[in-house]
């Protein structure tokens, strides 16, 4: 996917953060061009003079709250806090924020943090209620917070790691930023895979080794009752803490997948029996265990999946395995870190690879998801007649539910524009705004489909976008999740358009990845260019 533009980003601070502005405008991404740009000031000033304000797709903000907040500043002077006052100047910023959103279509907002001026302060009184720093800090990020909290475009990022002991003196006199050089680092890393997860192009699945990786201990040798997992032991400890943050991230909607090489039926002994495994084998969507080369089996699994190779992280104590995968799969992240236990999980909960600004009921049903499309390619599989296969179909029970656009489910439908790839007629990315202004321009009207069938409940997974004149239905957008193909939702779709015997067309524009529509569309009958 080539990208026709530069997706701009502007940084909006008073802090001088003009290293995190180089840091990623040296990035190299594969399918993204990030152009960034500097603003010194805060937010107010910024959009006092109207030549600042420019067209960008992205903004991001860390403030000062001494800057915004009189009654703040009091409270460094340990002076009485009008309480009522403070909120409604948070709430002021807030609007602030609101007008930026004209202008820009994605908003970061860092949360407030103690940058300097209060280490001298008398630290039992930092959270002294409604009146300490510390307090009046939480109480700002949390008016925040519940300000944009239906918000589709405007999110908030906990820097809560870039805290008072974390502050160097020396770089705030001489360059004008209170935050360790590695901060600044870690703040550009973290806008750069919040961009790209708002994308779609993030990371989607983990693949796992399993001996010395999932658990210490070579699980042929010493059997699942001698695994390290768990227990009172270092070692133990820190294995099932990764297992405890990988269930976490495939609760988020990563997938996992394991490629081990190892005796399948003591790997399903292990998740059986050993009492101190938190994963269990339904957590994977892709298991492969035996003695053929690893990348021979993530190649299998990534096109099983059907996801590129770019979206994929390896992790695996060997680093002969390692050093494989990365000539084989250049783009598949394999973090070095692996190698030791205790190390690994300090470096590998705090990546950013994973940190998806926008999630949804969906992204948590992935897993499953998956696994019932699975079972239904299985059935594909077995060439059975189209009379066989309609039948078996009909057995599924597939229901669809169909709603129109809301506050509720704007979020997904957004998600849904601007992930969906292969079954997609015009590949359209958009943002809530701009595709409430298309509708409204065009007279056009949208459909939201909820799928689910005897297997899973795979929420709003297909869209239609449409005008409807009086002999005719115009489609424009018509997208569908690949997580429910072999339904035959495509076909009680179209068959709900043809009700009012009126004419049908689809809009259609060929992309490198939308063939798998084109395809799709010509087996219903249409005709397209």
């Amino acid at each position: 996917m080539k990208l026709n533009k530069k997706d701009k980003l502007i940084l909006i601070s008073k802090y001088n953060l003009d290293l995190v502005s180089q840091i990623i405008n040296n990035q190299k991404f594969r399918n993204h061009n990030i152009e960034c740009s500097n603003f010194n000031g805060n937010l107010e000033i910024f959009l006092m003079n109207k030549k600042n304000i420019k067209k960008n797709d992205y903004a991001f903000i860390i403030e000062d709250i001494y800057d915004i907040s009189k009654e703040f500043k009091k409270s460094l002077k340990n002076e009485k806090v009008n309480f009522k006052k403070f909120g409604d100047e948070i709430k002021n910023y807030c609007k602030l924020i609101d007008i930026l959103k004209k202008y820009v279509s994605k908003i970061f907002i860092s949360n407030f943090e103690i940058y300097e001026r209060t280490n001298f302060l008398n630290f039992f009184t930092h959270s002294k209620k409604e009146e300490g720093p510390s307090y009046l800090i939480n109480i700002a990020n949390n008016l925040i917070a519940d300000f944009f909290d239906n918000s589709e475009d405007i999110f908030l990022i906990n820097n809560s790691h870039l805290s008072n002991i974390k502050i160097n003196y020396s770089n705030y006199y001489t360059a004008k930023f209170p935050i360790e050089i590695e901060n600044l680092k870690k703040i550009a890393n973290n806008l750069i895979n919040g961009i790209i997860n708002l994308k779609g192009d993030g990371k989607k699945l983990i693949i796992c080794d399993l001996d010395n990786t999932l658990w210490g201990g070579i699980l042929g040798d010493v059997g699942y009752e001698k695994i390290n997992l768990g227990g009172h032991d270092a070692i133990g400890e820190a294995h099932k803490d990764l297992q405890l943050f990988l269930k976490h991230l495939k609760n988020q909607g990563i997938m996992l997948a394991i490629s081990s090489k190892n005796e399948m039926r003591n790997v399903e002994e292990a998740f059986k029996k050993n009492e101190n495994m938190i994963l269990t084998l339904n957590d994977f969507v892709e298991i492969k265990c035996n003695w053929d080369d690893k990348a021979k089996n993530i190649s299998e699994i990534l096109k099983n999946i059907n996801i590129t190779s770019s979206h994929a992280v390896f992790i695996d104590d060997s680093k002969i395995e390692r050093e494989r995968i990365k000539e084989i799969f250049p783009e598949i992240v394999c973090p070095e870190y692996f190698d030791n236990i205790l190390t690994a999980n300090e470096n590998f909960f705090r990546e950013a690879w994973f940190n998806n600004p926008s999630f949804t009921k969906e992204d948590k049903n992935r897993t499953s998801s998956y696994l019932a499309s699975k079972e239904i390619k299985n059935i594909e599989s077995k060439k059975l007649s189209n009379k066989e296969l309609n039948n078996w179909v009909k057995k599924l029970n597939v229901k669809i539910s169909k709603k129109e656009l809301n506050k509720d489910n704007v979020k997904r439908t957004i998600q849904l524009f601007n992930k969906t790839n292969q079954l997609n007629t015009i590949t359209r990315r958009l943002s809530e705004n701009s595709l409430k202004n298309w509708l409204k321009k065009n007279k056009a009207r949208i459909n939201l489909y909820y799928v689910s069938d005897k297997f899973a409940d795979y929420g709003l997974t297909a869209i239609t976008t449409y005008k409807d004149s009086k002999n005719l239905y115009e489609i424009y957008d018509f997208l569908m999740s690949c997580r429910i193909t072999g339904r035959h939702v495509e076909n009680q779709i179209v068959e709900e358009f043809t009700k009012k015997n009126k004419k049908i067309e689809i809009n259609f524009q060929h992309s490198k990845k939308n063939k798998p529509m084109f395809d799709m569309l010509k087996k219903l009958g249409f005709i397209l260019k």
